[in-house]
């Protein structure tokens, strides 16, 4: 961005680059379904003059692990990956924020990830695909990017282990992530209720527990084991692990499109498990071979026998002892970023003094301090930034 001189200096535009979607297998650039119109240069770098202002619109920051780790450490783990394959490698990058910040602006609703169940990461039973969410398949110019669908699995029939092959959480709750209802009185689901301002039950601790009821399993999952190694420690990749049983019972389709052909490192197969536990080292995330792997499955299949799990108290299990044996990357991924730049009532970007930095608007996920979702939250705050902005004066 481009800001006057001075503490009330105007922002009168930017600097952009050309950064379009390369075909990952031509290398050809990826044209746009619909510009109409307004994606037509192609140099380099462009300098943009605003007449009235500059709206950022750029989406949040859980695609940039730097940012994100700033306010949730945890978070630096680079196999959780945002939504990369619909919307790119650029996406969600938090630069439209760390552009506001260099001019100035201040940021707002930095907590709101851990008090929201769209902010927070989600462990999700559709293995073997970086990209859970995106959910793209052959003819969907994405697919060249997220290249696996997904096989949506019961975790009863498969352990869940982290990079060094120790499970970590009760399987059979991973596909409850998380549970909220955000009613009053609560547990009134379904059942239209007078909202009643500032009654203090909506604040109570009954209540707020009941709105906000998370599971653990994503805390689990991105906790540091033996695996994480210096200077990072990151917890590395998650990996459902089950046997060619699970797969005849239940009809699973491994293959193309639902598994990358070729390969892509999210899902292996090995006729023994000690040879699964070192084939995983195909996937780039992976920090080392799944160590304890033979050992788990051993203490697993003896729990499944005796009738009782109890290291995690899961409720119903099945042997994994008949190979070939599978191992299939369990995607941690986020909805939405919650967090950006501080607005005002009319969207207009605030300073680190709260005062407005003029000719500078923000909305959607790059602004900071909204509770509300999606499309929802984008195109109100779109709306009232470009009407104010319309106000202004021309420069």
């Amino acid at each position: 961005m481009i800001r006057e001189p001075g503490d009330g200096g105007r922002v009168i535009g930017v600097v952009a680059s050309y950064s379009p979607r390369l075909n990952p297998e031509t290398g050809e650039v990826i044209p746009s379904w619909w510009s109409n119109g307004n994606i037509d240069e192609k140099k380099a770098v462009v300098r943009i003059r605003a007449r009235r202002a500059v709206i950022v619109g750029s989406g949040g920051y859980m695609g940039n692990i730097n940012f994100r780790s700033m306010f949730d450490p945890r978070l630096r783990e680079p196999s959780f990956q945002y939504n990369i394959a619909v919307l790119g490698e650029r996406h969600a990058d938090a630069s439209g924020i760390i552009a506001g910040m260099k001019v100035g602006a201040s940021l707002a609703g930095l907590l709101q990830p851990f008090q929201h169940p769209l902010g927070s990461p989600k462990v999700n039973f559709r293995v073997g695909t970086n990209s859970h969410w995106d959910a793209t398949f052959p003819g969907n110019p994405a697919f060249l990017f997220v290249r696996a669908a997904g096989v949506n699995v019961d975790p009863e029939w498969l352990i869940a282990v982290n990079q060094v092959g120790r499970r970590f959480y009760n399987e059979s709750s991973i596909s409850a992530d998380e549970v909220y209802d955000a009613t009053y009185p609560p547990g009134t689901s379904g059942t239209i209720k007078p909202f009643k301002a500032l009654d203090w039950h909506n604040a109570s601790i009954e209540h707020v527990k009941t709105a906000y009821g998370y599971s653990g399993i994503h805390a689990a999952a991105l906790s540091m084991n033996e695996g994480s190694r210096a200077p990072d420690y990151t917890s590395g990749p998650i990996w459902a692990i089950f046997d060619q049983a699970a797969v005849d019972a239940n009809g699973w389709e491994l293959r193309h499109p639902y598994i990358a052909d070729p390969p892509d490192g999210n899902f292996f197969k090995a006729d023994k498990l000690a040879d699964l536990a070192r084939t995983v080292m195909g996937n780039k995330f992976q920090h080392s071979a799944l160590t304890h792997l033979e050992d788990t499955v051993a203490k697993y299949n003896a729990a499944v026998e005796a009738g009782k799990d109890e290291e995690f108290e899961k409720p119903t299990m099945h042997k994994i002892e008949k190979g070939p044996f599978y191992a299939a990357i369990i995607p941690v991924t986020h909805i939405d970023s919650y967090g950006g730049l501080r607005i005002d009532g009319d969207s207009r970007v605030l300073d680190i003094d709260g005062n407005v930095i003029a000719g500078l608007y923000a909305g959607g996920e790059a602004s900071g301090g909204g509770r509300q979702h999606g499309i929802g939250r984008a195109s109100v705050q779109g709306y009232m930034a470009a009407t104010h902005a319309m106000g202004e004066p021309i420069v």
